[in-house]
């Protein structure tokens, strides 16, 4: 069966290890993957989970080796070409932080589960998939505009509430791109925007979230 954005995938360490190698991913940036992560050398733990993921149809044998299958594979591709990672979180919920993998419009989202295991859940989106997520977890401001006689110039966060931060870093080295914090300040929002070439803030609004969050998926930071 073809994986289709927006369905999840949840593994468990030890799988998403070797799924990561069968994709040819050296390297990974992202949540922390908790537990032993040397089972590799042990033969009876690594046959037990390679014979596993075949049974459930998520890697396939080739060349003498074993690759993903096509079924997961738009996922890894993601995962592989993806040149940044955006780690957001929501400080108005109890939710664990979110890592995005951008590449060309597609975004694999990566979180950890909440219920105390080693379960990883990915998720294959479109960038508008990615933006209506976050919308409806809360992470934005519900208000949409400030009042007609104010401009951003005039717009101080200390006088709303941090909700979420969202930070691009780049992959595989984990280096800070850029930092975006939005507040809601009851009336309006704003979004500030910093990276190592530029500091912005302004009014926020969906139009202009979007555009943002847009170029993110499209691998790049602003």
């Amino acid at each position: 069966m073809e994986f289709r954005a927006a369905e999840t995938l949840i593994l468990n360490n030890e799988e998403f290890i070797l799924l990561l190698s069968a994709a040819g991913i050296s390297g990974w940036y992202g949540i922390e993957l908790s537990g032993d992560t040397g089972f590799a050398n042990d033969d009876i733990r690594l046959n037990g989970c390679i014979a596993g993921l075949y049974r459930k149809g998520l890697i396939e044998w080739g060349e003498s080796k074993a690759r993903v299958s096509d079924n997961v594979r738009p996922v890894f591709d993601v995962l592989r070409s993806a040149p940044v990672c955006i780690t957001s979180t929501n400080l108005r919920e109890q939710n664990s932080d979110i890592g995005s993998y951008c590449s060309d419009g597609r975004v694999v989202i990566s979180e950890r589960s909440l219920l105390g295991t080693d379960e990883i859940k990915l998720t294959l989106m479109s960038a508008d998939e990615w933006i209506s997520m976050f919308e409806k977890g809360g992470y934005l401001p519900k208000v949409m505009e400030a009042p007609p006689d104010m401009d951003a110039e005039h717009m101080f966060p200390e006088n709303g509430d941090l909700i979420s931060e969202f930070a691009v870093r780049s992959i595989p080295d984990g280096k800070l791109l850029e930092k975006l914090m939005l507040f809601d300040c009851g009336t309006y929002g704003m979004i500030i925007q910093n990276s190592r070439t530029f500091s912005m803030r302004e009014m926020f609004t969906m139009e202009s979230i979007k555009e943002i969050m847009r170029s993110w998926a499209g691998g790049k930071s602003q």
